[in-house]
Formats: C-alpha cells, sequence, structure tokens
C-alpha cells in the first residue's frame, strides 16, 4: 500500500484529532478458554466524504450513526481491525504526534 508522505500527514493529523486506537480482548475460535487481543482503529466524524475518502485510501469499513435528540449530525466511523490495522498504524507513525505512543503498542 503505497501512499505519499502528503496523503500519511494528512491522515495523522486526522488520526491524532479524531481517531482512537483500541485492543480488544476476543474469543480464540481454535480454543475454549483463550482470547485473542485484536487492535482496531476508528475515526469518527460528521463529514460523509473525509470517512470514505479513509476507506479508499486504506481499506477498512464504515458505519453510520444517527442520533434524533436534539439537532445533531449524523456520525460516520471508519474501522480497519487486526493486520491491516496494524499495517495502517506502521505507515502514519512517522507522522503521529499525540497518539503516538498508542499506536507503538498497538504494532507490537
Amino acid at each position: 500500500m503505497h501512499k505519499s508522505e502528503a496523503i500519511l500527514a494528512y491522515t495523522a493529523g486526522i488520526m491524532d484529532g479524531e481517531g482512537c486506537i483500541g485492543l480488544y480482548k476476543e474469543k480464540a475460535a481454535h480454543y475454549n478458554l483463550g482470547y485473542n487481543l485484536i487492535v482496531r482503529v476508528q475515526i469518527a466524524n460528521t463529514q460523509e466524504w473525509l470517512i470514505r475518502w479513509l476507506q479508499m485510501q486504506f481499506g477498512g469499513y464504515i458505519t453510520h450513526q444517527y442520533d434524533e435528540r436534539g439537532n445533531r449530525k449524523p456520525l460516520w466511523q471508519w474501522r480497519i481491525a487486526a493486520r491491516k490495522a496494524a499495517e495502517f498504524l506502521k505507515l502514519i507513525l512517522p507522522y503521529l504526534y499525540l497518539k503516538r505512543s498508542q499506536a507503538e503498542i498497538a504494532i507490537q
């Protein structure tokens, strides 16, 4: 997945401001008592075009939420998980500032 420095730096800025890096425990399919840790990266925004752009650039999937309380804007979320999430974080790591340490832990 080759991307220009400008795209990677722009994406890292979005990740620093709007993103979330998480480790999630998932029951292992091949044995009864074990668990796997899964890396998941998520970016949420009210701008649909931005979320669709992220999916075009890096894959992943999109969810859409609409909150009927008050006059809130619809929320779009881009998510990527497991190996693809780690690959994504490796690409933007040199440009991350606020979430750099979280990304380094998730990549391990």
